[in-house]
């Protein structure tokens, strides 16, 4: 999923413009989504390895994995905050929506059923 997440954001990037100011989280997003990427490729192949090739079932495979599934979702996080940032900062990847006579709130939502 995560190499997933970074072609199809390498694909939205290519069609984009992006304001001077947007650039330097643009491209600390781009790093952390890299990083992210090649990790998880490595832990999953590693993972994969393990369980597979090599049939650990010990107490510290299970201690490894579980340490390296938690460097992988802060790297998640980092990239998730530095994405984030990106759109409700700076408004990339979200269209402009036109502008009507009345502003939409929650309670001009009709009631649900």
């Amino acid at each position: 999923m995560t190499m997933a997440a970074y072609f199809s954001g390498l694909g939205a990037a290519g069609n984009m413009l992006v304001v001077p100011e947007a650039e330097p989280d643009v491209a600390a997003h781009f790093l952390w989504a890299d990083r992210t990427t090649w990790f998880f490729v490595v832990f999953a192949s590693l993972r994969l390895a393990i369980s597979f090739i090599w049939r650990a079932t010990t107490r510290w495979a299970a201690i490894a994995s579980f340490i390296g599934a938690l460097v992988g979702l802060g790297l998640l996080i980092v990239t998730f905050e530095r994405g984030s940032r990106l759109v409700f900062q700076h408004g990339l990847g979200v269209s402009s929506l036109p502008v009507t006579e009345r502003s939409w709130t929650t309670r001009s939502q009709p009631p649900m059923p």
